[in-house]
């Protein structure tokens, strides 16, 4: 099954959003990514909302467990200067990782549970320090558990792309004698944060100290469980 990837860019007047399209089949996923400036150099931060629809039983609908996120050649993201903690795999995140929050979220999940529940999840994105980054979702309704997901945010040289985050996903059965929730969308952000060291502002994310005529470079990998990847790409238009 090929997915074809549609694209297109919006802006505004603070931020500029990337909104990706993948239809296939029954299947629609929408990626829409914004930065709080588009200045190169700028102090930054990130909002990520992704959607997915089908039209087909959920029961028997792909979905993904795989999402690598590329972003622009020169972005940096400071791990240093801000605090860091390991969130836990098997608990809620304690109040001592309060200091390494970087941001809020929310996930919305359907269908593949007992009288096709809705699962709503609380997200939150820790740094943990090193490249990881967590990102627990605490359910309440219909069940009180944390979903654990942990992502590595690397750098690398390919091609205009500087950063890759690579997320797996593996979503556990929430009640008995079911399969895994079947993600419809979540919002992550704004993800990052400011701080003053040594007299100077910094923040997590920075955006690229150079703007090619081109523009910035970003591109979504995801990977469904039938085995199908679909990869999007485009550029943003920056400021010097």
């Amino acid at each position: 099954m090929r997915r074809i990837i549609l694209l297109c860019c919006i802006a505004s007047l603070a931020t500029l959003g990337l909104t990706s399209v993948a239809q296939a089949g029954n299947e629609s996923t929408t990626l829409g990514i914004k930065l709080s400036s588009t200045k190169a150099k700028a102090n930054s931060k990130l909002t990520v909302l992704y959607s997915n629809t089908t039209t087909e039983p959920v029961d028997s609908a792909p979905f993904q467990n795989h999402i690598v996120v590329w972003f622009p050649k020169g972005a940096k993201v400071d791990f240093k200067d801000f605090p860091s903690c390991v969130v836990p795999a098997s608990a809620r995140v304690p109040a001592s990782c309060n200091k390494a929050r970087l941001g809020p979220g929310f996930a919305f999940n359907e269908g593949r549970l007992q009288d096709n529940h809705n699962v709503k999840a609380t997200l939150n994105v820790y740094n943990g320090g090193g490249n990881s980054i967590y990102l627990p979702a605490v359910v309440t309704q219909p069940a009180d558990i944390v979903i654990y997901i942990r992502g590595t945010l690397t750098k690398v040289s390919s091609g205009p792309y500087g950063l890759k985050l690579d997320v797996p996903l593996k979503l556990p059965v929430i009640l008995p004698d079911t399969k895994e929730p079947y993600i419809k969308n979540f919002n992550i952000g704004p993800v990052g944060a400011f701080r003053t060291v040594k007299g100077k502002q910094v923040s997590f994310i920075q955006n690229p100290s150079t703007c090619p005529s081109s523009g910035w470079a970003f591109k979504l990998d995801t990977t469904y469980t039938d085995g199908v990847t679909s990869s999007a790409q485009t550029t943003v238009k920056c400021k010097k």
